[in-house]
C-alpha cells in the first residue's frame, strides 16, 4: 500500500487530511495503511478513534519536525499497530531499520497520547525516539517498546511485554501483568510492575514494584539499580551500582551473585533486606 501523508496543517486524521505523493486523495486510517506525519505545529485534536479497524494499520510515522500534539488525554489516538506482523521472532524488531513488521515511530517534539486499541488491542512495535513524549493509556498491549530520546509513560492499563532503552525517560506504572523483559543501556528507567528478566548495562534504573511476586532474574552490567521495594528470585551483579538504602518496604533477594567490579551502596535505613543466599566471588567482599 502506497505511503500516504499528512496535509500540514491538518487537525484531524480523518481520510481526507492524507494524500500520496503524487498528491493525489489517500485513504487514511485504513487496513495495512502506511501513514507519515512529516511537520506542523499543530494539534490534531479529531477522527482519531479507528479502534474498528479488522486488521489494523501497518506503519505511523510521525517525523522529528512535527511539533505539535496528537490526541489528549481523555481522547488519544486509538489504533492497532499490528497489520504486518511477519518475522516477528527477529530480536531485532524493534530497531528503526525494521523489514516488514507493523510499527509506530514517535520522532516529534511535542506529545502523542496512545490507546492501543482495536480487534487486537496491539502494538508490535513502538519506537519513542524524538525529544517529546509518548504516553499510553487505557488496555491493550506493546509487544515491543524501544526508547531512544525523550519521555515514554505507561499507565497500569497497558501491558508492556518487552522494553529496550537506550536514553531518555520511561516509566512502567504498577500493573499486575509481567513484563517479561526490560534491557536498558541508558537513560532513568522507573519500574514498577515486576519483571521476569531484567538487565542493566548503563544508565539509572529504579525498581519499585510493591508486589509480593518476586522478579525472577536481575542483572547489573553497569549503571546503577536503585532498589525502592519489590523482592527478586536472583540478583547478579557483576558490575555497576546496587543501591537498596531506600528501600521503602521488606524484601527478600533469593541468591544474590556478586562480582568484585560491583558496588554496593550501603543497607536500608527503613525496612529489611533479606538475603537468603549471598554468593560473593571475591574472598575479600563484605555481605550486603
Amino acid at each position: 500500500m502506497a505511503t500516504e501523508y499528512l496535509i500540514p496543517g491538518a487537525t484531524t486524521f480523518a481520510a481526507s487530511s492524507f494524500i500520496i505523493a503524487s498528491g493525489a486523495g489517500g485513504s487514511g486510517f485504513v487496513n495495512g495503511a502506511t501513514l507519515v506525519v512529516s511537520d506542523g505545529t499543530q494539534a490534531i485534536v479529531s477522527t482519531l478513534d479507528w479502534s474498528a479497524l479488522t486488521e489494523g494499520i501497518n506503519y505511523l510515522s510521525i517525523g522529528a519536525d512535527f511539533g505539535g500534539t496528537i490526541g489528549t488525554s481523555s481522547t488519544p489516538l486509538r489504533v492497532d499497530v499490528d497489520a504486518d506482523t511477519s518475522g516477528t521472532s527477529n530480536t531485532n524488531l524493534w530497531t528503526s531499520n525494521a523489514s516488514g513488521p507493523a510499527r509506530l515511530s514517535h520522532n516529534g517534539t511535542n506529545t502523542l497520547y496512545l490507546h492501543a486499541g482495536g480487534d487486537n488491542s496491539l502494538i508490535v512495535n513502538l519506537m519513542q525516539s524524538g525529544t517529546g513524549q509518548t504516553i499510553m493509556s487505557g488496555s491493550g498491549t506493546i509487544t515491543y517498546a524501544n526508547v531512544t530520546n525523550g519521555n515514554f509513560v505507561v499507565n497500569s492499563g497497558t501491558v508492556v511485554t518487552n522494553l529496550y532503552q537506550t536514553g531518555g525517560r520511561s516509566s512502567l506504572d504498577t500493573t499486575t501483568n509481567l513484563v517479561t523483559l526490560v534491557e536498558v543501556w541508558g537513560g532513568n528507567t522507573i519500574c514498577k510492575r515486576v519483571p521476569t528478566s531484567m538487565v542493566i548495562h548503563g544508565g539509572t534504573v529504579t525498581l519499585d514494584t510493591g508486589s509480593t511476586v518476586a522478579a525472577t532474574a536481575v542483572t547489573v552490567h553497569g549503571g546503577t539499580l536503585i532498589h525502592r521495594s519489590g523482592s527478586i528470585t536472583t540478583l547478579t551483579l557483576n558490575s555497576g551500582t546496587y543501591d537498596p538504602t531506600g528501600l521503602g518496604r521488606d524484601a527478600t533477594i533469593g541468591t544474590a551473585v556478586r562480582r568484585g567490579a560491583c558496588k554496593v551502596v550501603g543497607r536500608p535505613t527503613g525496612a529489611t533486606l533479606t538475603v537468603t543466599t549471598d554468593s560473593r566471588l571475591e574472598p575479600d567482599m563484605r555481605p550486603i
